[in-house]
């Protein structure tokens, strides 16, 4: 029995290069890397495009979106601003009944009771 060890191996390892035995190995994985890249390009540069036309197509939606709620807001606040001028005489008199009622809670029993203010008018 020889159990003397193969000098190619250790020669073709130490060298870098495969053995005879080797190379069908290594040329299939270098088709397969080949293959493989080949693949990764098919799959990976639709994805990256089917990316950036899902943003474009969020960016598009959210901007219409804020652009009607902005308009909405707008028409909100001229329709709040319209109520104010047209309830300030009643603002003003609510707010003298609040006042008076919270003075009439602090007065002592032996005070006088003030006049109410007249209600105040801002702009005409």
């Amino acid at each position: 029995m020889d159990f003397s060890p193969h000098v190619d191996q250790p020669v073709a390892q130490a060298s870098g290069e495969p053995g005879p035995d080797l190379a069908p190995l290594a040329e299939a994985v270098g088709r397969l890397t080949a293959r493989i890249d080949e693949l990764e390009k098919a799959v990976v540069r639709p994805l990256e495009e089917l990316a950036d036309t899902i943003e474009t197509q969020v960016v598009e939606h959210v901007s219409a979106e804020l652009s009607s709620v902005t308009v909405e807001l707008r028409r909100a606040v001229a329709e709040l601003g319209r109520m104010l001028v047209r309830d300030r005489g009643r603002i003003a008199q609510v707010l003298t009944e609040h006042r008076d009622a919270l003075l009439a809670e602090l007065r002592e029993p032996g005070d006088v009771k003030p006049e109410p203010a007249p209600p105040e008018h801002i702009g005409d």
